[in-house]
């Protein structure tokens, strides 16, 4: 069956299963109900709660903030099922407040939370960066002897990483009237200071980092603290070499892929525009060169599991840009933009395993239209135009939503909106798979209208599910859910009385969808095996916030939100949690007896 007649089987399913409409009833899942907050230990007033888990290991994390008796507020935290609550906060180093803005925390394979944040000290100081971890508690890290400054506040200048054995590797800026790094890792426990770090990779426990600084390349690992030049550009070309990637090879030795960001070349000779250096031989090969000027920059540069490297190019006519591609089989890159348009920026690309290189793009066709283009680099032609495949020349506004998503298999999924009249500011939800030759529209094949862009998952055998607010062919308005294995609309709840937009989704593959959300003072759950459960017993004490919600590896719901306390502490925190599903109940307690032969 060729590709039209597998598109146009398709459609006659997709348009008879939308004749079926499910609308769920209110079931009884079982949940119970728990305060987290303690009050011996806080004064309520519980805020900034999240829940952080891991699907290879038992036990999911709860992170909260609450104003303490002092008046300041401090971190809490506690494991779930088993573990207590438990103030995180260092009160011997800093009697300052949390800045929730500023923290990240990270999971490990192992099961294990790491917690960083930043606090006001209430000193001179200012700011301090604190750590945290059940193994080995709370940890000051900002080194008052060394520094009398306090942490650049902006995210970027502040981060923590997990090696390749679990521990954390800790990096943040201090300002003292220059710009100041520092170092810290869970092997050596101390923090150093550094001069400057870049991209990070970590081999058996040792940070490794590679940086620029005006026209040099340098290597810093944490075993010595040091930075090492692994290359200088040449000073008869005035520019500076740009990282595009480090791939390590053995006992600490990397690849560095890298061009050169050029503004003159008076020599004459040819420059080289994309070049790699080993760190240990530090010699530099070049791949690309140009007679007068590079030309292009290069926006992605990916390898795949064979080892080659794929790299994105756009190049600059006057006040238009283009797109290219480039891998090693080619002496030169390759333009892969259709005539008579230009790049708008706008694009996602995914590279195989095998070495395919895919990638979808929006190019701008005169001054308003815009289209979606797909190539990858076992056509034989040209782009294509998947936009055009469906109603001909539409508008993609640059302030509407797209989605470019790439399987497990290997297939691209692409959503987009499109006004599809130029007088109306209706968008239409547009849908494309790589392995399709047309594009559907969301909206006339489900026979629904969006209000905004949905919120959508790709199963394993690469079935769509989209969660959505909108009103189908019968008229119900509020919250959906399509299921793409079945083709199946099922309408979740009425828009009357929906407080706030937001909604909580996560998918899993024993049952599909997990949705909650809160309407009014109320919160509801759903997933597409057991329709919906009405969680709180006690609505009117609920206060106005969305719910915070996790599907741990059990298939167990973990739902948080405040509550106002009749002791008049503030609004406290407490957790709601689902019975394990049966099914994976009864299969966690099977009992295999053994075989015995006669």
């Amino acid at each position: 069956m060729n590709n039209k007649h597998r598109y146009l089987q398709f459609s006659l399913l997709f348009f008879l299963s939308w004749t079926t409409y499910i609308i769920f009833a209110i079931n009884d899942i079982n949940f119970t109900k728990e305060r987290l907050s303690d009050a011996s230990l806080s004064e309520g007033n519980s805020s900034s709660a999240f829940i952080v888990g891991n699907k290879e290991s038992a036990g999911s994390h709860i992170f909260w903030h609450e104003v303490v008796p002092a008046g300041n507020t401090d971190q809490f935290y506690r494991r779930f099922p088993d573990g207590e609550t438990i103030n995180i906060s260092d009160s011997i180093n800093s009697n300052g407040d949390i800045h929730s803005r500023y923290s990240k925390t990270i999971v490990g394979d192992d099961g294990i939370p790491h917690r960083l944040w930043i606090e006001e000290t209430g000193t001179a100081e200012g700011y301090d960066v604190f750590y945290w971890t059940p193994e080995l508690g709370t940890v000051l890290l900002t080194d008052r002897t060394q520094s009398e400054g306090s942490p650049n506040i902006p995210a970027p200048r502040f981060r923590m990483d997990l090696d390749d054995l679990g521990k954390a590797h800790i990096f943040w800026n201090e300002s003292d009237g220059s710009q100041v790094w520092f170092y810290w890792n869970a092997h050596a426990k101390e923090t150093v200071e550094i001069i400057n770090y870049g991209g990070v990779q970590y081999l058996e426990g040792i940070a490794y980092s590679f940086f620029t600084y005006e026209s040099k390349i340098y290597l810093w690992d944490s075993e010595n603290n040091e930075n090492e030049i692994i290359y200088e550009m040449d000073d008869s070309i005035d520019g500076y070499p740009v990282i595009l990637g480090a791939y390590p090879l053995e006992n600490g030795q990397f690849d560095i892929y890298f061009t050169h960001n050029t503004f003159d070349n008076p020599s004459g000779n040819p420059m080289p525009c994309l070049s790699y250096v080993n760190s240990q031989a530090k010699v530099m090969e070049t791949l690309l060169t140009a007679e007068i000027g590079c030309g292009f920059s290069i926006s992605s540069f990916r390898r795949d599991d064979l080892g080659n490297h794929h790299a994105v190019l756009t190049f600059r006519d006057n006040d238009k840009v283009y797109l290219g591609y480039w891998n090693e089989t080619l002496t030169e890159p390759i333009d892969i933009q259709p005539e008579g348009t230009f790049f708008t920026g706008r694009y996602g690309s995914s590279v195989s395993s095998d070495g395919e290189f895919q990638i979808a793009w929006i190019s701008r066709n005169g001054s308003t239209l815009e289209d979606i283009y797909y190539w990858n680099s076992s056509m034989s032609g040209s782009a294509k135009n998947i936009s055009a495949t469906l109603l001909g020349d539409q508008i993609i506004p640059s302030s509407g939503r797209y989605s470019i998503h790439t399987s497990d298999s290997g297939i691209m999924h692409i959503l987009w909106q499109e006004i599809t009249d130029a007088y109306s500011p209706y968008s239409e939800l547009i849908y494309w798979r790589s392995d399709w030759d047309t594009a559907l529209s969301l909206d006339q094949e489900i026979n629904v209208r969006f209000d905004a862009f949905p919120t959508y998952a790709v199963d394993h055998n690469d079935n769509l599910y989209l969660v959505y607010r909108g009103e189908d062919s019968q008229g119900q308005k509020g919250l959906h859910f399509w299921d793409g294995s079945e083709q199946v609309n099922t309408f979740l709840q009425d828009e009357d009385g929906l407080v706030t937009f937001k909604y909580y989704f996560d998918f899993t593959s024993t049952h599909k969808a997990h949705l909650t959300w809160r309407q009014d003072t109320n919160i509801f759950y759903w997933n597409s095996m057991d329709g919906t459960t009405h969680v709180t017993d006690e609505a009117s004490e609920l206060n106005f916030n969305v719910p915070v919600f996790l599907v741990n590896e059990l298939d167990q719901v973990l739902i948080t939100n405040y509550q106002a306390n009749t002791a008049n502490e503030g609004d406290d925190l407490f957790i709601f949690w689902s019975d394990v599903p049966e099914d994976i109940l009864n299969e966690t307690n099977k009992v295999y007896l053994p075989i015995i032969q006669k």
